[in-house]
């Protein structure tokens, strides 16, 4: 079972666009009130533009501290980057929680 406290966790996701014309979800869309619903969570989608100048906007946010919760974006480079700067959570103490997919 889930379990959390009262207070929602606010969560924002940057994802870079798969395609130029790639949209962010409305604010009405279903799956923010199932997420806040089921998992308790404001989540903040954020559609970051295709190619370097998404990668220049995580570029930014990774200088100034201020990564958001999570990101696909960005090249390998960055994320080992951003491992040696310590800007990324180790995950090691979680990798038990998941025995099939890290097997």
């Amino acid at each position: 079972m889930l379990r959390y406290d009262s207070n929602p966790v606010d969560l924002n996701l940057w994802a870079l666009a798969a395609v130029t014309e790639s949209q962010p979800p409305t604010a009405d869309w279903v799956g923010y009130k199932v997420i806040k619903d089921k998992l308790n969570i404001n989540l903040k989608f954020t559609i970051l533009p295709a190619g370097t100048d998404g990668e220049t906007k995580l570029s930014v946010a990774a200088a100034g501290n201020s990564l958001p919760g999570i990101t696909d974006g960005g090249t390998l480079d960055l994320f080992y980057k951003w491992v040696d700067q310590g800007l990324l959570n180790p995950v090691e103490s979680l990798l038990p929680m998941m025995p099939e997919r890290t097997r």
